[in-house]
């Protein structure tokens, strides 16, 4: 189902909320009480979206089909939320209601005929991604229309430590990037209310645009036995995705990675052991190399081969140097979650 031109660009500017209530659309009469909004989203650590810091959503509603509210944004004051024209619910008839967040900075709603999707969106790795539906809604029942949210995209994050090694080694760090995203795609909301009984989810397609976000760049930093999450972007939100297939060869590599430029010195002495002057991938301005590792390799719950909605990944990446080659190893363990509520990695 594709509608219309490009919804949700986070960059964008912000659009001008409209309510259409075009008579020659012959809407149903309102009733004597205005529609209301209430919402709630999942527990999450910070930079995530919750109910706490939720402060603006959009709302598209339909009737019999028929557009009855348009992109309007309802923001919170105090502990109430408001939008305007108020609308009223309308006379023996049901709406429903699809809603996202955050509600500012967002572009036009597109939909059509009682569906609505968010097509053309832009991931920028920073801002998380709400959506809730409410179906079959009627001023009978209520006049406050409850929206559980629910993420819609992957959360992403990665603890750095060094490998223990005897003798002691030290791993400076001063670049983390990944290889190989997808950084676009249309989502279709469901068609079923998001009630916190069940586990309804919209579907995303026509992911494109590969692109390298960096998640790290700065100072160099020494990786301890302690996981260290290096993060300066904040880029830890992607578009749902199979992740493309790891593959190295004489010809290069393929897929996607994360790539962290890194020096290994012995600890005691300082003396650099990794890289030296002729190893592929060094960095000639700082004598850094770069190492990668491979998103869809197994894992401590096995092989992550996608990014689902509404999932959180936390890749756990251990650098040392081998006994037996001078290769770069990874020991990793990947930590797959559902749950938001766990806590973040400190700096």
């Amino acid at each position: 189902m594709k509608l219309s031109n490009t919804l949700l660009v986070m960059a964008a500017a912000t659009a001008i909320a409209s309510c259409s209530n075009d008579k020659s659309e012959n809407p149903p009469v309102p009733s004597d009480e205005a529609i209301a909004f209430n919402a709630s989203a999942p527990l999450a650590p910070r930079s995530v979206i919750t109910t706490g810091n939720l402060t603006d959503f959009r709302v598209t509603a339909f009737v019999d089909g028929k557009e009855y509210m348009n992109n309007v944004l309802v923001t919170k004051h105090g502990g109430s939320w408001t939008y305007t024209p108020t609308m009223y619910w309308p006379a023996d008839k049901e709406v429903n209601f699809f809603s996202y967040a955050p509600g500012s900075g967002s572009g036009n709603a597109a939909h059509s005929d009682g569906k609505t999707d968010l097509t053309g969106f832009v991931n920028d790795g920073n801002t998380d991604l709400l959506y809730g539906v409410n179906m079959h809604e009627s001023g009978e029942k209520t006049n406050m229309v409850t929206i559980n949210f629910r993420h819609a995209l992957s959360q992403i994050r990665f603890a750095f430590t060094r490998k223990t090694e005897n003798p002691p080694i030290r791993v400076d760090v001063m670049k983390v990037d990944l290889v190989n995203i997808l950084s676009q795609g249309d989502f279709n909301f469901p068609h079923e209310t998001t009630s916190q009984g069940n586990k309804v989810v919209g579907e995303w397609s026509n992911q494109s645009v590969m692109t390298n976000p960096v998640i790290y760049s700065g100072p160099a930093v020494t990786l301890t036995d302690d996981p260290k999450q290096l993060l300066s972007s904040s880029y830890i939100f992607a578009v749902p995705q199979t992740l493309q297939p790891s593959e190295i060869s004489g010809t290069g590599r393929k897929g996607s990675f994360v790539r962290a430029l890194c020096a290994i010195y012995h600890e005691e002495s300082g003396l650099k052991l990794w890289p030296t002057n002729s190893t592929p991938d060094r960095d000639e301005a700082t004598g850094y190399g770069y190492l990668y590792f491979p998103l869809d390799a197994s894992g401590s719950d096995g092989a992550i081969k996608t990014w689902d909605e509404g999932k959180a990944y936390r890749y756990n990446i251990s650098i040392g140097v081998p006994k037996t080659s001078s290769a770069i190893q990874f020991d990793v363990t990947v930590d797959q979650y559902e749950n938001f509520a766990n806590p973040d990695l400190e700096n």
